[in-house]
């Protein structure tokens, strides 16, 4: 929606945008809500995406008699408490913060500060990106594990 906005200018990253300019400032607030909007909407089908296809492998692993459901929740468990999960989950705080942030302030200050609020949303938009990474980070570690199982007991996944 961005590169709509911005009609007759060459399009350019979200990162790009110079918010210093009152009319990239202006398009940037224009389309935020529904920039934000299409953002959040494209990360939840990511992480579904991601969800069903791990889920999916573990219910592979399950059918093929290489796992139980205790087999799986203990993995799941497992994994989800590790250090390196855990930490990855609290580094999701601070792009967390950013997109509530930038949701409350860059819509309440578009009039009185545009270049403020062309700021704010381009960090909240921004922060989507840093979330997806994390998490992917996070199922690449839970998918890993369980392509490893089932190499080592001859699964074929999905």
């Amino acid at each position: 929606m961005l590169c709509a906005a911005l009609a007759g200018l060459v399009c350019l990253p979200a990162h790009a945008v110079d918010c210093r300019d009152p009319a990239q400032a202006q398009a940037v607030n224009a389309t935020f809500e529904a920039d934000d909007t299409a953002r959040q909407a494209a990360l939840n089908q990511h992480t579904a995406e991601r969800l069903y296809r791990i889920d999916a492998e573990a219910k592979a692993l399950i059918a093929a008699g290489a796992w139980t459901e205790a087999d799986r929740k203990s993995y799941f468990g497992k994994a989800r408490s590790s250090a390196a999960y855990s930490k990855l989950e609290q580094s999701k705080k601070e792009p967390l913060f950013s997109v509530q942030m930038g949701r409350s302030t860059a819509s309440g200050i578009k009039t009185s500060n545009p270049l403020g609020a062309c700021s704010y949303a381009l960090s909240t938009l921004s922060a989507y990106d840093d979330l997806r990474g994390i998490t992917d980070t996070q199922y690449d570690m839970l998918e890993n594990g369980i392509i490893a199982i089932a190499q080592a007991k001859g699964v074929k996944l999905p």
